[in-house]
């Protein structure tokens, strides 16, 4: 299987426009769970925005337990620990790449956040990152075998890792935005509160 030749090209065209929103995230951490909502309602796809996954060591959170339940009540989210945790789950964030390629990451990586730390699930399991990816519209199939390693999109997410580190970006959770990069959930929260209190309040 060979990556479309067309989204990649777009997509590339895009790392370097300084401009152009930039969300970068690694299912893995549950610093992805509480982030990729917002982001998701901050950064669009479809108006232009690039989302990629990137494996990354653990995140802060990840390795604080008790600060991430409480991070979870104070947004009013379940939390279920999965089992493997702080374990990566390169099938996965190989199937999230497929999906970014298609202009799908956004929806991907927030259904997958909900599988992983709403319900404890694992990612890396066939039958969770393909099911999803064929809810999302992706082709079953074709998600398996992005899925393997060796594959197009294994090469993909490496490349995707050069791409960030020359832009100054080495690890999840960040965020370009208005041609500043945040790195770490701090940082993109502030950002994410911003844009909240700059939207006109509703009657």
């Amino acid at each position: 299987m060979v990556p479309s030749v067309n989204s990649h090209s777009r997509l590339a065209a895009q790392w370097d426009k300084q401009d152009v929103p930039l969300v970068v995230l690694d299912l893995a951490s549950v610093e992805t769970y509480f982030l990729v909502q917002p982001l998701s309602c901050l950064a669009f796809e479809q108006e232009g925005a690039v989302w990629c996954p990137l494996i990354s060591d653990p995140a802060p959170l990840d390795r604080d337990e008790p600060g991430a339940r409480a991070r979870a009540d104070a947004l009013q989210l379940e939390l279920q620990w999965p089992a493997r945790h702080p374990q990566p789950v390169p099938r996965a964030m190989r199937v999230a790449a497929l999906a970014c390629d298609h202009g799908r990451g956004a929806d991907f990586m927030l259904g997958m956040s909900r599988l992983a730390w709403g319900s404890g699930r694992d990612l890396d399991d066939p039958g969770e990152y393909e099911f999803l990816a064929a809810e999302i519209g992706l082709d079953k199939r074709e998600a398996g075998e992005a899925a393997q390693e060796g594959s197009a999109y294994d090469r993909r997410l490496s490349d995707v890792a050069g791409r960030l580190k020359r832009l100054g970006i080495a690890t999840a959770p960040a965020l370009r935005w208005q041609r500043q990069i945040y790195a770490g959930s701090r940082s993109i929260a502030l950002v994410l509160a911003e844009s909240r209190s700059a939207q006109p309040r509703s009657n």
